[in-house]
């Protein structure tokens, strides 16, 4: 099966695309997910793996990460190869594609096999955010685009006006490049990749929702695309997939036209270009999932329609790009995409849809004949609107993972919250585990990949910016505060030191190589070297500005997290000025009745005159204190002192602030604080 509509529900892929005649013969091959096993643990023997699908042909291989396996062709629907036990010896994620030989033929999608210990209980761990770009991405598709064994990800920017498509290149990782930035249509929606033009490399097509275009972006190999134009669609086009519909060896597109239009399909030259829709049902489409649902070696379409009903149908495929008119099936209530897999093992492929307004999950599983049974519903996190399948725990079993957008109706998911709902294998889920995203950022659209190829299926969410989540064990930290700002301090002399606490909120031990101060700024630490998952420390940071003025620092941590270093901001003023005492507390005072009054002196520590500009209250309670007087007039000569005489006369009882005010010359101005008590006579 393959899932490349909208690209938050694209399998986790790397492709390895060969050059191809642009001969017409065999068909490009289609795999459906998930492969017979789907993973083994690190050091496992040799085992014979099962390539289910779709446009087999005799001559087939089976490709292991781009080379060739000893294959085995059984049918047009069927595979098997030989994997070597060293190609199992250590944790990584391997990509299997097919590829059918000329004239014609091509390389599949391709599919992941996990090698990796099943983990228990899953722990995705919020690690980095993508780097920043113009606005937040919105649906994504992974692949490698530059062929370094890595994933990377395109995205599109959904801006209304101008659209973009970003393309960020994977460092291995987990963390990934600053993105190139393309000009798309307007409303940039759905995303697709496949080597659309045969010369081996892959390429990406794009829906324009509000511009009614499907722009089309050649790779150029090295991870860089160019613009290619675009062809007009009907309205509203959503969701988009790539396969090869009429079996000529060239790569097509489906497009769901959400405005009342219908289901496209524009099948494709080997150029990069396109011949006119051939248009499938009159009846509104949000997004499409292509597998052959009915085994008769035609790839057919199942689609989510949210007019006149919530619905979903499937359009059996004639072989030649066209198809029969739909069989539809309610669903009963509201939700966007659709993600589809073998969920119970039984060689036909299954549907799973979110469940916006009902906080559930419903799948549908799947018949030998392309029916599909009653839907049946679990339990998913509120405002469930995204959905996609993969092996998220590496048990061989396929996962749902749904994303949900914040509300703040729901305490669970106020910020929006990613599902994971682990498969039985049976067809059956677990209830859901629920993840929150970075606070204050929405978690939108989501796509599952190893970004950093532990064997780990990671993930990498939508918001304001793009989260990256890895599947565990990883340290990461958390700063409280991560900034601090000083007071006016002296110069020459230390502040008292104020502390940020370091947390590892991550579920493998930090590692520290070191915690270092910058500027006017010291720290001392009870870190260590080592901080165990769930572990806090202290950072006690001190002031001692060697010069007046603002004063800007950091304390850098470096350790073995994959967002590193982290940085504590700090500020503060110094002054040649020193005021004593820094606060004033007059105890209490009766209504009506003034305190005696208290002297603060000032000091120019500085080898200048400093000019006083003024002295006055401002705070809380401004008018219940006066300054009683003032010696040190408009000027106070170097290394000279004068006073400041303030008093507390409350108006009525209860508890008083204000803050006495020096504006100067060293840094601006200084402040002392003042409270007292009102009590009754």
């Amino acid at each position: 099966m393959r899932k490349a509509g909208i690209s938050v529900l694209a399998a986790v892929l790397a492709v390895a695309f060969v050059p191809l005649a642009l001969a017409q013969g065999n068909p490009i091959p289609l795999i459906n997910s998930p492969l017979v096993p789907a993973s083994a643990p690190p050091g496992s023997p040799s085992l014979v793996l099962t390539v289910n699908g779709t446009g087999f042909v005799s001559g087939a291989v089976v490709n292991w990460n781009g080379s060739a396996l000893s294959t085995s062709f059984v049918s047009s629907s069927q595979l098997t190869a030989a994997v070597p036990a060293g190609n199992l010896a250590t944790p990584s994620t391997a990509t299997v594609s097919v590829v059918n030989p000329p004239p014609g033929g091509g390389s599949s999608e391709v599919a992941v096999f996990e090698i990796v210990k099943v983990i228990s209980p899953v722990d995705l761990i919020y690690a980095a955010s993508l780097p920043p770009n113009s606005s937040g991405p919105g649906t994504f598709v992974t692949e490698d685009f530059n062929g370094d064994g890595r994933l990377d990800i395109a995205s599109v920017n959904e801006s209304q006006t101008n659209g973009e498509m970003l393309v960020y290149l994977g460092n291995g990782d987990g963390t990934f490049q600053h993105p190139k930035v393309y000009v798309a249509g307007s409303y940039p929606y759905g995303i697709v990749a496949g080597d659309f033009n045969r010369d081996g490399q892959l390429d990406l097509a794009m829906t324009n929702y509000l511009g009614n275009t499907v722009s089309i972006f050649l790779g150029n190999g090295d991870g860089t695309f160019t613009s290619f134009g675009s062809f007009a669609t009907d309205k509203g086009p959503f969701g988009v997939n790539a396969a090869d519909y009429n079996g000529d060896g060239n790569l097509d597109l489906a497009v769901a036209d959400q405005q009342g239009a219908p289901t496209d399909i524009f099948l494709g030259n080997g150029d990069g270009t396109f011949q006119p829709a051939i248009r499938l049902s009159d009846i509104a489409a949000f997004d499409l999932v292509t597998a052959d649902f009915n085994h008769d070696g035609k790839l057919d379409l199942a689609a989510f329609y949210d007019y006149p009903s919530d619905e979903f149908g499937v359009m059996f495929g004639n072989g030649d790009g066209t198809f029969q008119v739909p069989v539809y099936y309610q669903l009963g209530f509201a939700f966007n995409t659709i993600t589809g897999t073998d969920f119970n093992g039984d060689g036909n492929v299954d549907l799973a849809f979110p469940g916006y307004e009902e906080a559930e999950v419903l799948v549908a599983l799947g018949n030998a004949d392309g029916t599909f049974q009653a839907p049946q519903a679990y339990s998913a996190p509120e405002n469930a609107l995204w959905i996609t399948n993969g092996d998220i725990n590496g048990d061989g079993k396929p996962d749902l993972l749904v994303t949900s957008e914040g509300d703040y109706h729901y305490n669970n998911c106020a910020f929006g919250c990613m599902g994971v709902l682990l498969g039985n294998g049976d067809g059956t889920f677990q209830a859901p585990v629920t993840f929150g995203g970075p606070e204050g950022y929405d978690i939108g659209t989501a796509i599952t990949g190893d970004f950093n190829d532990d064997g780990k299926a990671d993930v990498v969410a939508s918001g304001g910016f793009g989260f990256v989540f890895l599947e565990g064990p990883i340290p990461a930290v958390t700063l409280n505060p991560t900034g601090l700002s000083f007071r006016s301090q002296t110069v020459g002399t230390t502040s008292q030191p104020e502390n940020v606490t370091l947390t590892n909120s991550g579920n493998a031990t930090l590692m520290i190589s070191g915690i270092t101060a910058s500027g006017d700024f010291s720290q001392t630490n009870t870190c260590g070297r080592q901080l165990v998952g769930g572990a806090s420390c202290t950072i006690s940071i001190s002031f001692a500005p060697q010069t007046d003025g603002n004063l800007k620092g950091s304390v850098t941590i470096r350790d073995n997290t994959l967002v590193r270093p982290q940085t504590i901001t700090l500020a503060g003023i110094g002054t040649y000025v020193e005021l004593s005492p820094a606060s004033i507390n007059f105890g209490d005072v009766k209504i009506h009745s003034t305190s005696p009054a208290q002297v603060v002196t000032l000091t120019n520590t500085g080898s200048t005159s400093l000019s006083i500009t003024s002295v006055s209250l401002s705070g809380e309670n401004p008018s219940d204190f006066s300054v009683t007087g003032n010696t040190c007039g408009s000027t106070v000569p170097p290394d000279s002192n004068c006073a400041i005489s303030v008093a507390f006369a409350p108006s009525k009882t209860g508890y008083f602030t204000a803050i006495l005010g020096i504006k100067d010359s060293s840094s601006g101005g200084q402040n002392v604080s003042l409270t007292g008590i009102g009590i009754a006579k």
